[in-house]
């Protein structure tokens, strides 16, 4: 499929960040200064001595053809098609994970880009993907793209490399089901799920060069015998039942009200001081999360932010910009809805994601939302049970919250928020 002569238009070529070193009969694949495989196999060995060389394969047998598909599905090779035997590269199609398996049989007489591709302008060019394939595509020239989104296609080597990318689909299939996500969602759904050999493969953005220490474990302060008191009085049937979204206005509760809250959903729940256990699952037992306060003292009275200190019980103040705490509070009312007016409060919370991505290095940011919520899910029956109403907003804005903590959105962003109505019946 992709082993044919110079008139086919194609070419092979080792991967960019790929060094391949051959010596005794073995081929040894170098990523970032680490060997990631290795192979002893004859044609593998042929195919990649002439590409170490600058060459081309020589011969296109089958065994040829099984060992390009392998070390491209591997990651080490990438495919270029070309305008001329000679010319540049119009395309180039290459795995971003490994041990992604291409299919192996023919594309239809009719077919079309795979719906929810997702395609963008980078690098003069044009760079194609599709969730559900490992396998990119990069368009130097906009002819040929445009030949493939209307289903046609000069170069043949092309469609069929496509259609074993699973890039393609037959021309005449029906819309699937999962028409309603968007692009990045499942882009972000891709590329955190396992694969066949039990590892995700999401992308390393976040893990730094350096690791950062593992912070010492500080157990959170117990909340209040008072506290204790009140919880053990209410039933959680009772809570599940009372449960809902509520929206204001409502009569704002006190900032002790509020701190009780945070202080319930943060203690310690174990009798274990090494091992933190609270009421909803940590990533790794990190603590990794951090919960900030919005709030104003009364109607009159401009925002203020507070970080909650788990280990104190305390809410400490942060000196956030003029006016930046004001409009938290303001796009967390437009984000319920301006009728319900501006909420009394509003609980953001961040991830410290240097800390989970140095244990956690492909999937940092889906713990991350996976944790946070769970602590929304406890945040809102602990504010039932304390007869507060509280809504889980579904959007906000990470940037504005950067400003406001002085936090850096890259290593600190927020990524859940809880709003408070006030104090029910």
């Amino acid at each position: 499929m992709f082993c044919n002569p110079p008139q086919a238009l194609t070419r092979l070529r080792l991967a960019p960040d790929v060094e391949c070193r051959i010596a005794d009969g073995k081929a040894e694949m170098v990523v970032g200064g680490q060997t990631a495989l290795a192979t002893h196999d004859e044609p593998s060995l042929r195919l990649l001595a002439a590409l170490r060389a600058g060459t081309q394969p020589a011969g296109h047998g089958h065994e040829l053809a099984v060992a390009v598909r392998q070390w491209l599905s591997a990651g080490v090779l990438c495919v270029e098609f070309l305008s001329t035997a000679a010319g540049p590269a119009l395309a180039r199609l290459h795995s971003t994970g490994y041990a992604q398996a291409l299919r192996i049989d023919e594309p239809p007489a009719g077919w079309r880009l795979r719906r929810g591709a997702v395609l963008w302008a980078e690098d003069e060019g044009w760079r194609l993907r599709h969730p559900l394939s490992r396998f990119e595509v990069w368009f130097m020239r906009a002819s040929m793209l445009d030949e493939l989104r209307a289903g046609a296609g000069s170069n043949a080597s092309l469609a069929r490399a496509l259609w074993a990318a699973n890039l393609l689909e037959a021309a005449g299939e029906s819309a699937p089901q999962a028409t309603g996500w968007s692009a990045e969602d499942l882009l972000f759904h891709a590329a955190t799920r396992r694969h066949a050999d039990h590892r995700a493969r999401g992308k390393r953005l976040i893990r730094p060069d350096w690791a950062p220490p593992r912070p010492a474990v500080v157990p959170s302060a117990a909340p209040s015998e008072a506290l204790r008191q009140r919880l053990r009085a209410v039933s959680f049937e009772s809570v599940l039942a009372a449960r809902r979204s509520v929206r204001g206005p409502l009569p704002p509760p006190s900032k002790d009200e509020l701190l009780a809250l945070l202080n319930a959903a943060q203690a310690e729940r174990g009798d274990r001081p090494t091992a933190p256990c609270r009421a909803y699952p940590m990533a790794g037992g990190l603590q990794a999360s951090d919960f900030h306060l919005v709030m104003a003292a009364d109607a009159d009275a401009p925002a203020m932010l507070y970080r909650h200190d788990a280990a104190a019980g305390l809410l400490q103040p942060v000196a956030a910009p003029a006016g930046s705490a004001e409009r938290l509070l303001e796009e967390a009312g437009q984000a319920w809805g301006a009728s319900h007016g501006r909420p009394c409060a509003l609980i953001v919370i961040s991830t410290r994601l240097a800390e989970l991505g140095a244990r956690y290095e492909a999937t940092a940011y889906r713990l991350a939302l996976l944790e946070a919520g769970g602590a929304l899910l406890l945040l809102n029956q602990l504010a039932t049970a304390l007869g507060l109403g509280a809504c889980v907003l579904g959007n906000g804005d990470s940037e504005l919250f950067a400003l406001a903590s002085g936090l850096p959105e890259h290593e600190a962003p927020a990524i859940a928020e809880i709003a408070i109505a006030g104090r029910l019946g």
